[in-house]
Formats: structure tokens, sequence, C-alpha cells
């Protein structure tokens, strides 16, 4: 049916230029493209035809264009690419002169309809994958062919390598840019390997390509290696003298690099360098290097004191002692009474029974001072009862 269409056209075309008509030989009702092409005759209504012209017009139409397929690269994989249509026009073999308007489907394009028309072919959206795009053909205004452009979109090569990558501390560092690609260019001058081991921290980058036959599709990752290490705990901040709401939060020194978890337990590991809610009594604290660069441990006490005691010889609170206290050895521990007069001192692994040179003391109030390891004090105060 296009081929006849065609065929009308190009009749028209030289009634509009030639003034030639058309007398078929057969009923002029069984006007058919075998009538047209076995059995019409041109009839001159002008006494002056250039039959030359009529036969290089015949000759125009009869010529078949080929259709156009290319590729393009997704640029960023994101699934759109603007095309300009207009820069495959030089592979349709015309003459000059000629005009192309682009169209989304093949009968808008053959019966030059607005609807369907491209605006703007210079920026035109691709979508993934197949793209069929179709150009109407005029030569002095004059309808000439409609040829089809397919456009596919292909993904660029992916490389999956992270921005920042970790090196353990008088190590090297394995990098691979994955498997199936055509060519490997590395920065560090490796070519056509998949992986290469770097030796020094820096900056870096991978070239990979893809040939997909009429195009080759490129990538470059840029990337960092960084120095990482086994963390060095600069101290540990103890905030205590609580039944259930003490906190420990771990400070690293500034030489430690790289990505750590903490743990205080060596089960449960987090990111946060803080740990709340406990009570008192010993805990390691685990820092994991997450790159395999090392680990770090170091064991930490959360003293108390009895906020009571019952000095009467049950055996249950007879004496009162600050817990856990025997962990640190230079802890001292001074008691006064509600006047401030120093009834007793003694070590971090003793505790007081309640009297004074002997005697026992009354119920009451008493204060203590706590003197650490490091020369920080603590105050308290608890109760005797009798």
């Amino acid at each position: 049916m296009r081929g006849f269409m065609k065929y009308i056209y190009f009749i028209l075309t030289l009634f509009a230029i030639y003034g030639v008509g058309v007398k078929a030989q057969s009923s002029p009702l069984c006007l058919n493209e075998y009538d047209l092409a076995f059995h019409g005759t041109f009839t001159q209504y002008s006494p002056k035809v250039d039959h030359a012209s009529i036969k290089e017009t015949a000759n125009f139409r009869s010529v078949q264009l080929n259709n156009i397929a290319h590729s393009l690269c997704d640029t960023g994989n994101d699934g759109v690419e603007l095309a300009d249509l207009t820069i495959y026009t030089q592979e349709i073999s015309i003459e000059a002169g000629s005009t192309f308007t682009f169209y989304t489907s093949e009968s808008a394009a053959t019966d030059g309809l607005i609807a369907g028309r491209i605006d703007k072919p210079s920026e035109y959206t691709l979508r993934s994958g197949s793209n069929l795009v179709y150009i109407r053909v005029d030569l002095a205004g004059i309808y000439r062919d409609v040829v089809q452009l397919e456009l596919k979109l292909l993904r660029q090569p992916v490389i999956a390598i992270a921005d920042t990558l970790k090196m353990c501390e008088n190590s090297t560092k394995r990098v691979s840019a994955g498997l199936g690609y055509n060519s490997y260019t590395w920065s560090t001058g490796a070519t056509n390997v998949s992986q290469t081991t770097l030796t020094a921290p820096g900056d870096y980058w991978v070239t990979v390509t893809k040939d997909h036959g009429d195009i080759i599709c490129s990538f470059t990752k840029y990337f960092t290696v960084q120095v990482a290490n086994a963390a060095t705990i600069k101290s540990v901040i103890i905030k205590e003298w609580e039944e259930d709401k003490n906190s420990v939060e771990v400070v690293l020194s500034k030489e430690s690099i790289g990505d750590y978890d903490y743990a205080i337990d060596g089960i449960h590991y987090q990111k946060e360098n803080v740990f709340t809610g406990l009570t008192p009594g010993v805990y390691t604290i685990y820092v994991h290097e997450t790159k395999g660069c090392g680990n770090t441990s170091e064991e930490v006490y959360i003293f108390n004191y009895p906020k009571y005691f019952t000095p009467n010889g049950d055996g249950i609170n007879d004496v009162w002692h600050i817990k856990y206290a025997a962990y640190e050895p230079k802890m001292a521990v001074e008691v006064y009474d509600r006047n401030g007069k120093l009834i007793t001192k003694f070590a971090n692994n003793e505790s007081w029974d309640g009297t004074f040179k002997g005697e026992p003391l009354p119920a009451d109030d008493y204060w203590f001072v706590i003197t650490r390891a490091n020369g920080r004090k603590y105050n308290g105060h608890f109760s005797l009862i009798r």
C-alpha cells in the first residue's frame, strides 16, 4: 500500500510541475497500481514538455533510501540521554536542497502531520534500549521518502570501586575493576588486567571499555586509597557512682586512622564510641578496625559505693567500702563525720566497720572523699544504720 501511495504522489507531482495528465487505456474507474504501472500512457497537454525532466523526476522517486541505525552510550547510566538527530541526515544520500522533518511515528512522517512531529530534533531525549525516529525527506517542497532512524542507548561500564579505600599500614591493596570488559588502563601504568596491586596510599584511576560493535563505551573511575591501622585508645571517660546510669566514652588518639566499631562485650559492635546504662563492674572495651587492620582492647572499671551499711554483726552489709576498688591499687578513701572530723582512711582493698578507735559510732550520715590514681577526687555521703 505504501508503494502505491508513493506512485500516486509521483503522478500528482507530474500534474503540478509539467502539466502532464494520465490517460488509462483501461476503464477510468479501474485506476489501480497495475494499470498505472503497465497500461498507463502519458498525454501531453503542453506543446513544450521536457521529457528529460520527466525521466529525471521519475528516477528521483524510484531511489530507495536506506534506514539508519546507531548506538549511543548512556552517560551516567541514568536511562536518559540527549541526542542531536540532525547529524544523522548526513548519512541520507539525496540531492542538495533536501529538507528533513523528524517524527515519532512512520504514519505521521508519511502524512506530514503536526501531531507526532519532533519540534527540537537537536535536543531529543533517548531512553534505555531501542529508540525509533522517522525522518521525512522532501525536495523543493515535494515528498520524497521516510527514513527510519534507530538509536540504541547502551549502558556505560560500571566499576564497583568505592570512592575511598583503606590500606592497612605496611601492607598492599588489591583493587579490581571487574570482569567482562575489552580493555583496562590503570593510572599505575598497568594495562589489560582487571586487577592491580597498590603499594602506597594516594589518588588513582582506572578506565575500562566495552566494545558493542558500532560503538565503544568507556568509563573512568577515580578513587583514593588511605592508610588504616589498629586504634590506639587515648583515654576512657567514665561517668560512674550510679547503680545503673553509668557510662563509658572511648577516646582514640589522633594517630588512629581507620573505620572503627566499638563493643563492650566483644560481641555486639556499634559505631558509637559511648556506652550508657552500665552497672558497676569490670568491662573490656574492644575497638575493631572494619577493614581488618587490627583490634585494640582495654579493661575499665566502674566504681560505686553503698548508700548505707548496717554494722550489726549479722554478716550482711557489716562494712562500708568502694565496690571494685581492688582494681585500682592507688585509690585512697577518707571518711568524715558531719562536723568534718576525719574518722578513718583506708586503701583500695580495705573497708570501714563503723568504729572510731575501736568504739562503735552512732547511726548518722557520713561523708567520704575518694582520691583516684590519676589524682582526681570524688566525694559523696552514706548512712550508718544500727
